[in-house]
C-alpha cells in the first residue's frame, strides 16, 4: 500500500496537519459507509447488465463484460449480510484490483474520496461481518467508515 509523502516542518518534525495521509474511496451499501484504499479501485462505472454465472458462491451476482473480459461481481449486500435487493440503474460497480485479479463490487452509490491522516485509520480488531472482510475503521467528520479488505471479498 502506498502513502502520500509527508511534509516536515522547518525543525524537521511532522506537525499534525502534515502527517502522512491515505486516500480511500467511500461508498454506501444500505446506508452504511464502507471504503477501499484508492490504489485498489481501478475505476467506478454505472450499473450494467449482470449476466448470471453458474457454479459460483451465492454472493457472486454474476459477471459483467469490461473491455472484452468477464469480471465477477460481488454482491456486497449478500457478502456483508445486508438484506438483498435487485440491482438498480443508479447503483455503481467499483472495479477493484485484488490478489486474485480484477473483480467488481456492487454498491448502492459512491460518495467521495476520503483523504485522512494515518492516525485516524484504526485496525478493526475483529474479522468484520465475515472472515477477513473488515480491515480497519476511519473516523471522520461524518462518523465511522469501515475499510474493507479487498482480498477478503472475493
Amino acid at each position: 500500500m502506498s502513502f502520500l509523502p509527508a511534509r516536515a516542518s522547518a525543525t524537521g518534525e511532522l506537525s499534525p496537519t502534515d502527517e502522512e495521509k491515505r486516500d480511500f474511496v467511500c461508498f454506501l451499501v444500505e446506508r452504511t459507509r464502507y471504503a477501499l484504499p484508492l490504489e485498489r479501485v481501478e475505476r467506478v462505472v454505472r450499473m450494467v447488465l449482470i449476466t448470471p454465472a453458474l457454479d459460483r458462491p451465492d454472493w457472486i451476482a454474476g459477471v459483467v463484460n469490461v473491455q472484452g473480459g468477464l469480471l465477477p461481481v460481488v454482491d456486497l449486500r449478500k457478502r456483508l449480510g445486508v438484506p438483498r435487493r435487485e440491482p438498480e440503474l443508479s447503483d455503481r460497480l467499483l472495479i477493484v484490483s485484488g490478489a486474485k485479479g480484477l473483480f467488481c463490487l456492487l454498491a448502492d452509490s459512491v460518495e467521495r474520496i476520503i483523504r485522512t491522516p494515518k492516525s485516524r485509520v484504526a485496525p478493526s480488531g475483529q474479522e468484520g461481518e465475515g472472515p477477513g472482510l473488515s480491515l480497519a475503521h476511519i473516523r471522520d467528520e461524518s462518523g465511522i467508515v469501515t475499510v474493507l479488505n479487498a482480498d477478503g471479498l472475493l
